[in-house]
């Protein structure tokens, strides 16, 4: 029965949090959060052009992309972190605890890096990248709900820039 609701828990393609766990984490941690003066970041990462992709080559090599990704990212980032898919070529991350904003964008650079850097010895015209979408708590939101909504404010500028790069909130978009 443990198994069963840990697997409940789990994407069953990256084996991380699924959509509905990473929102029952975020959500109990930053309600947790109270008046603490430390700042966290929500982290919208969204593969460029993942729809072609898969037409081009092949769900298998999605498939494979999104498990490389995983693998690539997770090593970024503590244990402590909150680190989900939730949706087809989504991911959702907390950063806990950082120091300063800068860190959220040095940590969303870093990704950009090592996802650009995946490749594929079946398909080595395949060049990947991700957009990612940047939202700080408090500054932007003390819930969930307010923080992925900016968050994916960011990401969607970040998709006009011209994807393969990452837009911290601006109160003023």
């Amino acid at each position: 029965e443990a198994e069963m609701q840990n697997l409940a828990k789990l994407d069953s393609l990256c084996n991380i949090y699924n959509h509905g766990t990473v929102k029952q984490l975020m959500t109990e941690y930053l309600a947790n959060e109270g008046e603490k003066s430390n700042i966290h970041a929500v982290l919208i990462i969204d593969v460029d052009d993942f729809k072609s992709i898969n037409d081009t080559y092949g769900h298998l090599t999605g498939d494979n992309l999104l498990l490389e990704a995983t693998s690539r990212i997770r090593k970024l980032f503590r244990s402590s972190d909150i680190f989900g898919r939730v949706g087809g070529d989504e991911f959702l991350l907390l950063l806990k605890d950082i120091s300063d904003p800068a860190t959220a964008s040095k940590k969303a650079g870093e990704i950009n890096q090592v996802i650009r850097s995946l490749r594929f010895s079946d398909f080595p015209g395949l060049s990947v990248s991700v957009s990612i979408g940047i939202a700080l708590y408090p500054r932007h939101g003390t819930s969930f709900e307010e923080l992925f909504l900016k968050a994916d404010t960011a990401l969607y500028r970040a998709k006009v820039k011209g994807k393969n790069t990452f837009v911290l909130y601006d109160e003023g978009e």
